[in-house]
C-alpha cells in the first residue's frame, strides 16, 4: 500500500515554495500514472530489498524515493544529488515528515571516487531515471558491481528500436531547467539513452542476475528528438530492472 499521495504532492510543492507540513494544504499536483509506475516498480515491488536494508539512492531528486524507503522500513537511506537546491528541499522535506536514519549528499555521481566511497556499507542501490542523464552509465554499473552491494534496482528511459544489438545513443540537452542534470557550465549536458538490450547485456556482463523486468509507459516523445542522434527513435518507453548479484 502506498503512502497518502499528499506526501508526493507536498514534496513537489516544496520545490517552488517552502512551507511547514502542518500548514500546507493539498494542491492539484497530479499523482500521474508515470509516477505511480515508478513507485510501484522501483519501491513497492522491491520491499524485500528495502526493508531492514541500507539503501543508496543515486540521483534522488528532492528525496521522495528515500522517503518511501524510510516508509517501508529501510535500516538507513542515503540520497545523492548534484543539485544543491534539491538537497535543501530533500532535507527540509525529511525533517517535516519525520524521517529518521537518513542523510542527503550533494555530489555528482560521476565523481566516481566519491561514489565508490558511498557504496561502502550499502545493501541496495536505486538508480531511478538517472542513467540517461550521465555520460558513462556502464562505468557506474561496473563500479557498483565491484562493491559489496547485493541488490541493484534500475528505472530508465530506453530507446526502443529495431536493433537487437546493444545500443547507446548520445544526445545533448538543455540544462537551464533547474532540476536537470548538467555539465560544469550548467548550459548543455551530454547524456545518453540505452536500448533495452544494452542494459541487459551490461548487467549480465557485470555479474548481475536480472530477477524482474518490466516495460511500461509511452514516454514524452520530444525529449530525445535531438539533432545529434544518428537514428531518431520511433518511440520511447520506461523499463525497470531488479537485479541481484549472481553467485560465482
Amino acid at each position: 500500500m502506498l503512502p497518502d499521495p499528499k506526501y508526493f504532492e507536498y514534496n513537489g510543492h516544496l520545490r517552488e515554495n517552502t512551507i511547514e507540513f502542518s500548514k500546507w494544504r493539498s494542491s492539484d499536483l497530479q499523482f500521474d500514472k508515470t509516477h505511480q509506475n515508478k513507485i510501484q516498480h522501483v519501491i513497492v515491488d522491491n520491499i524485500d530489498k528495502i526493508k531492514d536494508h541500507r539503501v543508496l539512492d543515486l540521483g534522488c531528486a528532492a528525496g521522495y524515493l528515500p522517503y518511501l524507503c524510510h516508509y517501508y522500513g529501510a535500516k538507513h537511506v542515503t540520497g545523492v544529488n548534484v543539485r544543491s537546491d534539491e538537497i535543501k528541499v530533500a532535507n527540509y522535506f525529511a525533517e517535516q515528515v519525520g524521517m529518521t536514519n537518513y542523510n542527503f549528499v550533494e555530489q555528482d555521481i560521476e565523481d566516481f571516487s566519491k561514489t565508490e566511497e558511498l557504496l561502502k556499507n550499502v545493501d541496495t542501490v536505486i538508480i531511478s531515471f538517472v542513467l540517461e542523464h550521465i555520460r558513462n552509465p556502464e562505468y557506474l554499473i561496473r563500479l557498483i558491481a565491484k562493491s559489496n552491494v547485493k541488490h541493484l534496482i534500475i528505472g530508465s528511459t530506453i530507446v526502443e528500436d529495431s536493433i537487437t544489438q546493444p545500443k547507446l545513443y548520445y544526445y545533448t540537452h538543455d540544462t537551464e531547467w533547474k532540476y536537470n542534470a548538467h555539465d560544469g557550465d550548467r548550459k548543455k549536458g551530454l547524456a545518453c539513452c540505452p536500448n533495452s538490450r544494452w542494459l541487459e547485456t551490461v548487467l549480465y556482463y557485470h555479474n548481475w542476475l536480472i530477477q524482474d523486468y518490466k516495460k511500461c509507459d509511452q514516454f514524452v516523445p520530444w525529449w530525445f528528438e535531438q539533432e545529434n542522434l544518428d537514428t531518431i527513435p520511433w518511440f520511447e518507453k520506461h523499463v525497470y530492472f531488479t537485479s541481484t548479484r549472481r553467485q560465482t
